[in-house]
């Protein structure tokens, strides 16, 4: 995959999550702020995948719309060596550039 395609995918997942949390967001770091409330802190991949788990399907469903967009940056970025990625790092990446 191109560089300029993932990083144009991990924007738009980005995006998706910010749009599909159910309170109104407007930034990357008011994701993170909502997260970290939700899940703790460090918002490494395993963390947010057991939270998305023990969501509600019916009554948490776009929290759950949300992470799914959440677990797919993280796909992006998983390295065989690194599992430890934190997602504030992902979300500086991508909108630093």
């Amino acid at each position: 995959m191109k560089p300029e395609h993932h990083f144009k995918r991990s924007a738009s997942l980005l995006f998706d999550a910010i749009n599909d949390w159910p309170k109104r967001l407007q930034e990357p770091i008011e994701l993170i702020e909502e997260l970290k409330q939700e899940i703790g802190s460090p918002l490494l991949r395993e963390h947010c995948k057991n939270y998305y788990t023990k969501l509600n399907v019916v009554q948490d469903a776009w929290k759950k719309e949300a992470l799914s967009s959440v677990l797919e940056m993280f796909d992006f970025e998983k390295s065989e060596y690194d599992f430890n990625v934190n997602l504030e790092e992902i979300i500086v990446k991508i909108t630093n550039q």
